[in-house]
């Protein structure tokens, strides 16, 4: 997975392998190798025995009928987008729980998975002991009553100028138990190579990483540990990202930008940092000039006038947190964050704005119960994209990819068009109770709102999972249909309460 030059496929062939399926996400790097750089790479992609293939790589062995004796991915992602606080597009479901199993499920019997990952000096072996507590919760999860007897992971460290740089580490996850023979074996490699046996089962290994695979409460050892150690899943498949929102006070100002674990914090205060700015920048331009230059109608606001503000800026937030989720949540499904921006925006989208223009047939009278039936509609069809929609990627991630767009358009099309009548409601609302006044505040609101969302859906996602996000979502709209029901049941008024 992620065969990038052909490095590793080379590396297959030159093991002896028979057959050699190599899964790349970036079609131009595999065109390079095949036709560019084809002399130079000894025409590697063109060998009978190796089979290209253009997608990702969880997706591909999800969607494979075959079983296979090795299935590696070696140093597969960059710290490039992390870093520079590309926060949206982050996720590796790559390295997740779920994706293990899946892995093993495509392995023979006595196949191995292998993952390579860096480490730095001042890591803590962060990526090291994410990886042994995502292959010790995988293989735990499938059944295996004793998942340390299926592991190893060897390791080194770079020397730059007599100062340690930089180290590999390797996982290995057998499905069946390693062998003393097959222990002896790797002993042997890793001292002809200078490597070091961090874990292996019949005693061996040392350090941090025998320390947690031999620990006898892991949730405790995770809960103690200084970094985010604990294993990834689907709902927050954030493998880089080991310290939270809630670890900035206790980092400080000195140790986000001057301490060893810069590389990680930077990252993590950046976005930190991203919410702080958003929320300034929408109440010093939208909402702070809003309210200084505001209507003379509207010096007193209280009663239904704060209603309507709170209504727009629940439909705010609701529809951000729902659609951030949702692209990440379908960024598995589609296989590539491009395919679910697209899709999710795009049926989202539509559908809501189809909503809209069906709300232009309901009678000013009839829109609060109107919108109030609707409203409840969503809040009773949200919880169900949140408990079925993990089951439906999992079962449905292996049909062919415009199977899974139209699945996809058709699974979101109802909730779009739910969620799109709600803001014109407002609207009518407004102009029923004579309230016209109020509709740039409503507009104001609803923007800052959303604009703030963006963001901070992003934050919830990370520190909490993407559930959380849709779960946020539509306790947004259950405040708004609240509001619906209340003025559904209260008799009209005119004028500003």
């Amino acid at each position: 997975m992620g065969r990038g030059g052909g490095l590793y496929v080379l590396t297959a062939l030159m093991f002896g392998n028979r057959r050699v399926d190599g899964v790349e996400l970036n079609p131009t790097i595999v065109n390079v190798v095949r036709y560019k750089f084809a002399d130079y790479a000894g025409h590697i992609y063109d060998d009978p025995r190796v089979h290209i293939f253009v997608d990702d790589g969880r997706n591909f062995v999800a969607k494979s009928s075959e079983r296979y004796d090795v299935i590696q991915a070696s140093a597969v992602d960059t710290w490039a987008a992390t870093a520079a606080g590309a926060f949206a597009l982050s996720e590796n479901t790559l390295y997740t729980q779920e994706a293990f199993q899946t892995y093993r499920k495509h392995l023979t019997p006595d196949g191995i998975l292998a993952f390579s990952r860096f480490i730095y000096p001042g890591d803590r072996y962060g990526e090291a002991l994410r990886l042994v507590s995502l292959g010790l919760a995988a293989w735990q999860a499938d059944g295996v009553s004793d998942p340390r007897q299926h592991l190893m992971m060897v390791g080194r460290m770079n020397k730059k100028g007599g100062n340690t740089s930089y180290g590999f580490v390797s996982l290995l996850l057998k499905n069946s138990p390693f062998t003393l023979a097959e222990v002896e074996k790797i002993e042997a490699v890793n001292k002809q190579l200078s490597f070091a046996m961090l874990y292996a089962p019949f005693g061996r290994g040392k350090g941090v990483v025998r320390d947690l695979v031999m620990a006898q409460d892991y949730d405790a050892f995770w809960r103690d540990y200084p970094i985010d150690i604990t294993p990834t899943t689907d709902d927050r498949p954030f493998f880089f990202q080991m310290l939270k929102l809630t670890d900035i006070p206790r980092l400080g100002f000195r140790g986000i930008f001057s301490g060893e674990e810069k590389l990680r914090v930077v990252p993590i205060a950046t976005l930190g940092t991203l919410l702080m700015t958003v929320t300034g920048l929408v109440l010093a331009f939208i909402l702070g000039p809003m309210w200084l230059l505001r209507r003379k109608e509207l010096k007193l606001m209280r009663g239904k006038n704060l209603l309507f503000l709170a209504y727009f800026a629940c439909l705010g937030i609701g529809f951000m947190m729902v659609e951030v989720g949702l692209i990440q949540k379908f960024m598995l499904f589609l296989g590539h964050p491009t395919y679910s921006l697209a899709v999710v925006l795009s049926s989202l989208l539509l559908s809501s704005g189809i909503g809209s223009f069906l709300t232009r047939k309901i009678e000013p009278q009839r829109t609060a119960r109107f919108a109030s039936r609707t409203g409840l509609g969503l809040i009773l069809l949200l919880p169900l994209y949140i408990v079925f929609l993990p089951s439906i990627i999992g079962n449905f991630m292996g049909l062919s990819q415009w199977v899974k767009v139209i699945i996809s358009l058709c699974g979101l099309f109802p909730m779009g068009l739910l969620m799109g009548t709600f803001f014109p409601s407002g609207i009518k609302l407004l102009a029923l109770n004579q309230a016209e006044p109020l509709i740039p505040w409503c507009w104001a609101v609803n923007g800052a709102t959303s604009v703030f969302a963006s963001v901070f859906a992003i934050a919830v996602g990370i520190q909490f999972g993407m559930r959380a996000e849709l779960v946020a979502g539509s306790a947004c709209y259950l405040a708004a249909t609240g509001v619906l029901l209340a003025f559904s049941r209260a008799p009209r008024q005119s004028g500003f309460l």
